[in-house]
């Protein structure tokens, strides 16, 4: 929140000049989305505005610019912190086509093998290295980071405009993964309740 402050003060505007709060629904890390959403929703309740979710993979794919999409499709490519990378292709006019997926990085190669494709997103690093010693006709975005926050809002104002807006609910691919707890922590917490 103290960032969302600066930023404010730093454009010259309050929260009550706000009409709305965009916000990305995943897909990404589980604390991460909870976190962005709870504060998004809470701002839009403050504020009595409407909060738009935009999936990662669209505000990834809105940065791609026409000439890298011509003649191609685009395939968004996220980095899941777990040797795989969460999928989702466009149109090369940036139409989603089908439903997100994780993939490996072999299935992700075997995918780029059905067409022409440009790759975006942070993914890329999870792939590149079989996708170039393969070959296929495949060229790299410059847009190969995690999404901008530009982005996200400018989906966000046309989605409103075009009443297509999405819920601000997160898209998870895949299921929580709960871990134990590093056993420097579970001694800390021990000798504290001793």
């Amino acid at each position: 929140m103290p960032m969302l402050v600066e930023t404010m003060a730093e454009a010259g505007e309050s929260l009550s000049a706000l009409n709305a709060v965009a916000v990305t629904v995943g897909p990404g890390a589980f604390t991460g989305i909870r976190i962005g959403l709870a504060a998004a929703r809470g701002i839009g309740l403050a504020a009595d505005i409407p909060v738009v979710g935009v999936t990662t993979f669209a505000a990834v794919a809105e940065a791609v610019s026409e000439k890298e999409r011509a003649n191609r499709r685009l395939l968004v490519l996220l980095d899941s912190k777990r040797g795989d990378v969460f999928v989702q292709e466009f149109s090369s006019e940036r139409t989603a086509i089908g439903l997100p997926t994780i993939l490996s990085p072999d299935a992700a190669l075997d995918r780029l093998a059905s067409g022409s494709f440009i790759l975006a997103g942070d993914g890329i690093a999870v792939v590149r290295s079989q996708v170039d010693a393969a070959s296929p006709d495949v060229a790299y975005s410059a847009v190969d980071g995690p999404a901008d926050a530009c982005w996200v809002a400018q989906l966000a104002v046309r989605s409103i405009a075009e009443r297509t807006d999405l819920p601000p609910t997160p898209l998870y691919l895949r299921a929580p993964e709960p871990r134990s707890p590093p056993a420097a922590a579970v001694a800390a917490l021990d000798n504290a309740q001793s």
